[in-house]
């Protein structure tokens, strides 16, 4: 009898052990489909791509709103570029770098009184270094210089004639001679994060500046 009991008592210790190993190799299967499936860019909960995901994106999601920048980008099938605030970005006829990235409620220009956000609002003021790389001069236009959010909301820049100091826009810009200056854009305070969209037009390129 006694046998017998010692003999239950090893199988029933077999098969759980057996069990064990088997849930084990199941979750190290499953961890390691899940870190190929990081690698490759894949989100398995609902089948959008982490690259389409990724803030700025580095690929382009299914849909965007008609006249959107990153319908034009999409539907040109531009590459995205990704750039960061102080790095040098050369574009058609300027090579321009973002200095700085800063939030305020009031901007300033000395002659004039100060501007104020309105309620749930904020400025982002870039500073900005700037080079015409043609060989003729012409003024600095900002069209096309979208600030997009982390909820795809697209701000075109503020009009800061006479509000704040060192304005750049419309600003005269001879060849080879850098100039600096401040953009400014207007946005929702719940905006956590953004990002500034420019198309470089002689490469059909799509840039993106991670700004916050």
């Amino acid at each position: 009898m006694k046998r017998v009991f010692i003999v239950a008592l090893l199988i029933a210790a077999f098969v759980a052990f057996s069990a064990c190993s088997a849930t084990k190799e199941t979750m190290k299967q499953t961890t390691e489909t899940l870190e190929r499936a990081n690698e490759q860019g894949a989100d398995t909960t609902d089948g959008a791509t982490t690259a389409e995901k990724q803030f700025p994106p580095t690929a382009y999601a299914d849909q965007y709103e008609e006249g959107t920048i990153l319908a034009e980008a999409k539907a040109e099938k531009m590459p995205i570029v990704q750039a960061n605030v102080g790095e040098d970005i050369e574009f058609s006829t300027i090579k321009l770098k973002i200095n700085s990235v800063e939030e305020a409620q009031t901007i300033t220009e000395r002659s004039s009184s100060p501007t104020i956000a309105g309620a749930g609002t904020v400025f982002v003021v870039l500073n900005i270094d700037i080079t015409n790389i043609t060989k003729s001069e012409f003024s600095f236009d900002s069209y096309g210089f979208v600030l997009i959010d982390n909820e795809g909301r697209n701000f075109n820049p503020y009009d800061c004639i006479g509000k704040i100091d060192n304005y750049l826009e419309v600003r005269g810009l001879s060849p080879s001679i850098p100039e600096n200056g401040n953009l400014v854009y207007l946005l929702p305070s719940d905006a956590t994060n953004y990002y500034l969209a420019i198309i470089k037009g002689a490469t059909s390129e799509l840039y993106t500046i991670l700004l916050k």
